[in-house]
């Protein structure tokens, strides 16, 4: 079930092509960095991506270099949902999907104007690219239903391991090819969520092929593949996210065992 379906009915204008991109106004925080929406709708049977987009999938490009006054942009990613097709699996989005953005500006006392030009993918039977642009002028007013929109994006973030009590350890490669590490549970789930590796590099990645259970956790097992003279993958540079049915979270780093 698309967790944003009720968001057609409070944003104030109609999202829907087969996708269609806006920015949606928020809220400043005490640090004065800005809270905003970019929203993403999309024709009933199409999809769109997750940061790492799986087997066939276009990852998200943001472009805001036609802003002003801006010096820092944070995407706040909230739990992608798992596709299979055609026995392959990707990550993303379908129905109404709200990415929350903090932005910090340069001049904190100067009016933030911002626009944005993304670059993705959206998936129905077959997979195109698509470019979208849109803007948010300085004072544009947060609404019930924007602030509605961002807050449950938010509600549905990727927590960081601290906040989930989960971590990695005895990270190790087995062989140039094999990266084996322990995921460690505080409360351990009743089902092992599932695995999907960031190794910091275009030329390296890393595929879980086996999950075991032990007491405190799981092994997670996985296929390290290099592309041309690319190095062995940097530990210290991997990412881990789980990802469960109701939650997930991200681990950065991976000790060595």
């Amino acid at each position: 079930m698309n967790r944003f379906a009720l968001l057609l009915t409070l944003l104030p204008t109609p999202l829907f092509a087969q996708s269609e991109l806006s920015l949606l106004p928020g809220w400043r925080t005490e640090a004065g960095t800005q809270v905003v929406g970019v929203a993403i709708a999309l024709d009933p049977g199409w999809k769109t991506y997750w940061r790492v987009p799986g087997a066939g999938g276009i990852p998200p490009l943001f472009d805001w270099s036609g802003s002003a006054n801006l010096a820092d942009v944070r995407v706040i990613w909230p739990r992608p949902e798992v596709f299979e097709t055609y026995g392959m699996l990707s990550f993303g989005y379908d129905g109404v999907v709200v990415l929350p953005v903090e932005v910090t500006p340069q001049d904190p006392t100067a009016p933030l104007d911002l626009a944005l030009t993304l670059d993705y993918g959206i998936c129905a039977d077959v997979c195109v690219p698509a470019t979208s642009s849109a803007a948010l002028p300085a004072g544009t007013p947060e609404t019930l239903a924007s602030g509605f929109a961002i807050d449950a994006a938010l509600s549905d973030r990727v927590m960081t391991g601290t906040e989930a009590g989960v971590a990695l350890a005895d990270c190790r490669l087995a062989a140039p090819d094999r990266l084996v590490f322990d995921v460690h549970y505080q409360t351990p789930p009743l089902l092992a969520p599932m695995p999907v590796l960031e190794t910091g590099r275009e030329d390296v990645m890393a595929t879980p092929e086996s999950v075991s259970f032990t007491e405190t956790g799981f092994v997670v097992e996985a296929q390290v593949h290099r592309y041309g003279n690319a190095p062995l993958p940097d530990l210290g540079a991997l990412r881990v996210t789980l990802l469960g049915a109701f939650s997930a979270a991200e681990i950065s780093g991976c000790p060595p065992g």
